[in-house]
């Protein structure tokens, strides 16, 4: 199956459902059950649609987390074009919900100010220890609701609060920007200290796209934040000097505020074969000056061009939704979907990978962070269409910038068909100094409330803070993450309620496994190792065939019988097998393939 790239800003029906290509991974767990609080609501399922705005913030030293979102007239009898948020105090243990609006010049009428894709950042004046004198500064996008074209938006909506709520701090600004000819502002972050940045294209109708480079500075005087469009970042040209076809662009920076890059995937020079690459931009100096653009040519990876599938166009593309971070070495990490590509579309019925571009510092990697079994899936419909979910590729780091983690959303395809109609929550870590991984964890695995397999409720759009929180004891991260989900009428035009997860922790015990790899042929992929309840297995090259399965153990006694028969990839269960290592061996007349694994409980 192909699905086509769709844009917040002008939302199409969901593509053709993928077909699984694997079967469900399972990681261990590093805690046994999600731990939620309820947050604010929104007067619909928009505000988190888009997954490279920033929705959360967190500050470490300060326990402090916010989510920003819209409003929900159902209970405030304003407008949904108007901001509030929610804050928690003691590293998301209990909030304080729907606090605003901040922005009551949102009115939502025709020649009026229609804000939408609220986001957020903490600033922290130099030296202050009063949670209460932390700074909210919010970015959202507006349009005026006059304009049929697509491109609708006229500019920035913008503004700062102080988190304790006094609202005579509340600013409110909604400058057109760019002459209007913009798209949707992604990816606020903070910079240098009191400096603040956003991105999104311009947008011209044509090939010549620059990335418009937004950057705010705390104004002491004024107490507010200045922005202005900081610089015009040339973007290359399509080939056949069609319009650009793109995706949302990200940035960030490393904790220090000095290195920062932009990311982005396009059809541009010198690709010609109608795929989507990853585009950067690079600063050594906190934004002074910008290198770039960087082109990434996918081919140019041997491990990735290893998954590509020969039923497909074997030519790599990646998928359309994108984050990025960047570590305490002033690498980037960029996240997203690779797969087959054509046509400006991504075929999603073939075997896709979450993948994690990196610059070390002198040249550029590609690595699995894991496969994914399903791409798209519905999420609801409203008066405007159907709304979808990808993977939803979501991206964070430890305060120090020495781990970063990778969050995504996905589904069993034999329970939904092969569709992203049931995600679950996935998430993996990487030390950057050790190089180390830790398994893929399935947190919302087993979950009666969260798990949409027991529950009959996904919980969809996460939302991660860009920096996370360190547990008191220093020996775990805890990854700030927002979910939402829809209201009983299942309408994306209702009302939506958001849940913070103040549990999603990687123990730095965890950082023990090393990247995967594509399989090379007649070999066997075990996932994951070490493993929990169940592991899958992936033979390339055997398919359909009469196979002897069984797992043993280091001194070769048959612990456990799997079957007799093989078709690709299985999942089997290890309930009944102790902490250790074993052997998984496939027996066919011919050949006897064996692979070594780990059970960790």
């Amino acid at each position: 199956m192909i699905d086509a790239p769709y844009q917040a800003k002008s939302i199409v029906a969901a593509g053709q459902p993928a077909q699984p290509q694997m079967s469900y991974q399972q990681g261990a767990k590093s805690t046994n059950a999600i731990s939620f609080v309820p947050l604010g609501s929104a007067g619909n399922i928009l505000t988190v649609l888009n997954g490279q705005c920033n929705t959360v913030a967190a500050n470490d030293a300060l326990s402090t987390v916010v989510f920003i979102h819209r409003n929900d007239a159902s209970i405030f009898p304003l407008t949904i074009a108007q901001y509030r948020y929610d804050i928690s105090q003691n590293e998301g243990t209990s909030f304080e919900n729907n606090i605003g609006p901040l922005n009551p010049s949102a009115d939502n009428l025709t020649g009026g100010i229609n804000s939408r894709y609220p986001q957020v950042a903490l600033y922290n004046p130099n030296g202050n220890t009063v949670q209460d004198s932390v700074w909210g500064v919010y970015l959202g996008s507006w349009h005026d609701n006059t304009s049929t074209a697509a491109s609708i938006w006229n500019g920035i909506n913008i503004g700062v609060f102080k988190l304790n709520g006094d609202s005579t701090t509340w600013t409110d600004a909604h400058p057109t920007t760019n002459n209007g000819n913009v798209t949707i502002a992604t990816s606020l972050c903070n910079g240098l200290p009191g400096e603040f940045w956003a991105v999104n294209f311009e947008e011209m109708g044509g090939a010549d796209s620059n990335l418009i480079m937004y950057k705010g500075i705390w104004n002491p005087t004024t107490r507010d934040v200045d922005w202005n469009i900081d610089t015009l970042l040339p973007f290359p040209l399509t080939f056949d000097g069609a319009a650009t076809f793109h995706i949302d662009p990200v940035i960030a920076f490393d904790p220090s505020g000095m290195n920062g890059w932009v990311g982005t995937s396009a059809d541009v020079i010198p690709n010609t074969n109608q795929v989507y690459e990853p585009i950067f931009f690079h600063t050594t100096d906190g934004g002074v000056t910008w290198n770039g653009p960087i082109y990434l040519d996918l081919t140019t990876f041997p491990n990735l061009m290893a998954t590509m599938d020969p039923g497909g166009s074997g030519i790599p593309s990646t998928a359309f939704d994108c984050d990025i971070v960047v570590d305490m070495n002033g690498h980037p990490h960029y996240g997203v979907v690779a797969g087959s590509g054509v046509g400006h579309s991504i075929e999603s019925g073939l075997p896709l990978n979450l993948w994690d571009f990196s610059y070390n510092g002198s040249a550029w990697t590609a690595t699995i962070v894991d496969s994914v079994q399903t791409f798209r899936g519905l999420v609801a419909n409203g008066a405007a269409g159907a709304y979808n979910t990808d993977n939803r590729p979501q991206m964070s780091i430890s305060p120090t910038g020495d781990k970063v983690f990778f969050m995504w959303s996905d589904s069993d395809p034999i329970l939904t068909g092969g569709d992203n109609s049931l995600p679950e929550l996935f998430a993996k870590g990487l030390d950057v100094n050790s190089g180390m991984w830790s398994p893929t964890i399935d947190f919302t695995l087993n979950d009666l409330v969260w798990d949409p397999h027991l529950s009959g409720y996904p919980n969809y759009y996460p939302s991660a803070a860009p920096s996370s929180f360190r547990n008191s004891a220093g020996t775990a991260t805890l990854v700030p993450v927002v979910v939402m989900r829809l209201n009983a009428s299942l309408s994306a035009d209702d009302p939506a309620t958001f849940y913070y997860f103040n549990n999603i922790q990687f123990d730095d015990a965890l950082f023990v496994g090393i990247p995967e790899t594509p399989a090379a042929p007649n070999t066997i992929q075990v996932f994951p190792s070490p493993a929990s309840d169940a592991i899958t297995v992936y033979y390339n090259g055997l398919e359909n065939a009469n196979a002897s399965v069984a797992i043993t153990d280091v001194v070769g006694k048959t612990v456990k019988q799997l079957g007799n028969t093989f078709n690709g990839f299985e999942r089997y269960d290890l309930n009944g097998l102790d902490a250790g290592i074993y052997f998984i061996s496939i027996k066919t007349k011919s050949q006897v393939i064996t692979q070594r694994f780990q059970i960790a409980k």
